[in-house]
């Protein structure tokens, strides 16, 4: 049989505590039996006893002993401030449990507790399983609460969930348990937040406050998320604008800019701040400016920027559109962007001179030139002395005062100029192919009297003086 290295002792074989009272202790002493430096520990245990890590009914003197060498003494004293399992009354056996680290051995004692039944005010421990918790808005959880009497007597508690909107708690706010001496109840509380205008996405620190009829409130504490969703409407009340934005009659050239409405409706539940870039295959020639330069977008509100698009007109030519790309950007990014992210835009810019104006200018020149380019008419400038027709009715031969002889052709609604009648007669001032169409002769004098006489080869000649 190994032999034992490690030795214990303990000061007394029983004790009697009653919970409210003066803590109650006792002393283990150990020895070190082993050839080396070694240092001891302890482990205190009840029977029947629960095991709670956030419940302590002893504590010890030193924590961890030090090293001590071989055929030393290490004494720890024990100290009882609570009852090991709550709202036990009668007589519990206590183990105790020595090792060390070093050594493959371990020790262990008994000893027997008498509790007493206290008068002190009933204590409950409350306590969440969980304490932090994620919802979206119009969906539910459970957050669930355990309670526990540790006093000697039985109780009513009274469970109150505060630090929310009361609306939040599904059926009551409040729960009511009846706990006998060192029992254990559970509870639940159903958590729905409401729509996304009344529940912004934030933390909601909550507090379980339980309150007993015969001791004192405690309580725990939890947290709830309540999580982003929703979306940032955008939209333009009118796409398509024109400078100047009604047609004008006479030349504007003081109209340059265009004024978009840009509209953002807030259907989330985080409060936002709008800023707008414009981009797209124009924006370089323009400038913009914004009213105002950051939208605030609180829950449910719909907010409005204008923005002022301005760009050089020309003054003649026909209109152009400029394409632009209006952005928008969120200053809390957890939705992504806007619904939609970008808003096309077209800015139809008119020249100063409207198109009418151009058009009559350029009506009113073209006449000018054909006014002045125009042939000469083909007339007497002068008082017609004599007519005469010819043999076949078809040309007209005609003196004038200006001293010329003009022959004319008979058409289907007036007389056209003819030049296929040849002249002779005296005196002739000069040769018909080389005068104006129409224009036979010229004489020093005015021709008074002519004859018109045919010839051959489908000619004639005309007399005159």
């Amino acid at each position: 049989m190994e032999k034992s290295v490690i030795n214990a002792s303990l000061s007394t074989q029983n004790l009697t505590f009653r919970p409210g009272d003066t803590p109650v202790s006792f002393e283990v002493t150990v020895n070190n039996d082993s050839d080396r430096f070694v240092n001891f520990q302890i482990e205190i245990t009840a029977a029947g006893e629960t095991r709670n890590t956030g419940y302590r009914w002893y504590r010890l003197e030193p924590e961890v002993a030090a090293a001590k060498p071989p055929g030393s003494s290490t004494i720890f004293q024990v100290f009882v401030f609570n009852t090991p399992i709550p709202g036990f009354v009668g007589t519990i056996n206590l183990m105790v449990n020595i090792f060390s680290p070093q050594l493959a051995q371990q020790c262990r004692l008994v000893l027997r507790l008498k509790i007493e039944r206290d008068n002190r005010p009933t204590h409950l421990s409350v306590e969440l399983p969980v304490r932090e918790f994620q919802v979206y808005p119009r969906n539910s959880i459970d957050i669930p609460v355990r309670v526990r009497n540790l006093g000697q007597q039985p109780t009513e508690v009274v469970l109150r969930f505060t630090g929310v909107d009361p609306s939040w708690i599904t059926s009551s706010a409040e729960r009511r348990l009846s706990l006998d001496p060192g029992g254990l109840a559970e509870a639940t509380f159903q958590c729905q937040p409401p729509s996304v205008v009344q529940a912004p996405s934030q933390n909601y620190p909550f507090t379980i406050e339980a309150v007993s009829n015969n001791g004192y409130p405690t309580n725990a504490e939890g947290n709830i998320e309540v999580l982003p969703v929703g979306f940032i409407d955008f939209n333009i009340t009118q796409k398509h604008l024109k400078i100047p934005s009604k047609s004008a009659w006479l030349p504007d050239w003081k109209s340059d800019t265009a004024s978009f409405e840009l509209l953002f409706k807030n259907a989330s539940n985080l409060n936002q701040q709008i800023n707008v870039q414009v981009q797209g295959r124009d924006w370089r020639k323009c400038s913009f400016k914004k009213l105002p330069e950051t939208a605030n977008l609180h829950l449910g509100e719909t907010s409005k920027v204008i923005l002022d698009v301005k760009t050089k007109r020309p003054w003649i030519g026909i209109g152009k559109t400029l394409l632009l790309e209006a952005k928008s950007e969120l200053s809390d990014q957890r939705l992504g962007s806007t619904d939609p992210a970008t808003q096309t835009l077209e800015v139809e810019t008119l020249p100063i001179i409207p198109l009418w104006l151009q058009l009559a200018a350029i009506a009113l020149l073209a006449a000018l030139l054909a006014l002045l380019l125009r042939p000469s008419n083909v007339m007497h400038t002068r008082s017609v002395k004599s007519v005469r027709f010819s043999g076949i009715g078809l040309s007209v031969v005609s003196g004038s005062d200006d001293c010329t002889l003009r022959l004319w052709r008979i058409g289907t609604d007036n007389l056209d100029p003819d030049d296929t009648v040849k002249y002779s007669g005296q005196p002739i001032a000069c040769e018909q192919q080389q005068q104006p169409k129409g224009l036979m002769a010229i004489n020093d004098d005015a021709v008074e009297v002519l004859r018109f006489m045919p010839l051959q080869n489908n000619t004639c000649c005309c007399w005159s003086r």
